[in-house]
């Protein structure tokens, strides 16, 4: 079973990866092994989503974009971002959340991490200034490159949670509907 996964960034390669390993554990999936291969496509939407729509729409293209690039049994599109919790608020709480589509040529499954709310002081750079939350989150935690690592996720909660955790579970979440059979009826689910 080869499964495509449309980013090259390491924390999300080794969360999809884990959250295979766990996968695997209750559900039948695939073959005896399982090939993972990561190519970069583009998510047809903004470097930054500020919205859950965005943000979904990303992961979508990205997972369907490479399934037609290359020969796949399913492609993994991860997209995180942020979505404003309450935008009709003079200061609106921004929530930081990952978002994954599973598609497999026939069917596609979305799911999504839990949601951390930012800091107030993001607003401005993200919302006004148009700055991605990696060029932020580097400068709130006077560290380089926090997305390769622990992510928003891990500096925030101070490593309670971090970025591979948070993709992990999105991806998990979004396998769950294709390989359980309770949600077809199917007896013998996919794989």
């Amino acid at each position: 079973m080869v499964i495509g996964i449309a980013t090259a960034n390491p924390v999300k390669i080794q969360a999809a990866r884990d959250a295979f390993i766990e996968l695997r554990k209750t559900f039948p999936i695939g073959e005896t092994v399982i090939e993972f291969q990561s190519g970069t496509v583009a998510s047809g939407v903004a470097d930054m989503p500020l919205t859950r729509e965005e943000m979904i729409k990303g992961a979508r293209q990205r997972a369907e974009t490479l399934f037609e690039e290359g020969a796949y049994n399913w492609t993994l599109g991860m997209e995180g971002g942020v979505f404003p919790l309450d935008m009709d608020a003079a200061e609106p709480t921004l929530m930081l959340q990952n978002w994954v589509c599973v598609f497999n040529g026939r069917e596609r499954s979305f799911g999504c991490s839990a949601a951390l709310p930012l800091p107030r002081s993001f607003n401005t750079p993200l919302l006004q200034n148009g700055e991605e939350l990696a060029m932020v989150i580097d400068r709130f935690s006077g560290k380089n490159d926090v997305r390769s690592r622990e992510g928003a996720f891990g500096i925030l909660s101070r490593g309670l949670y971090n970025r591979r955790l948070a993709f992990q579970q999105a991806v998990i979440n979004a396998v769950i509907p294709l390989v359980n059979n309770q949600y077809k009826g199917n007896e013998h689910g996919i794989g």
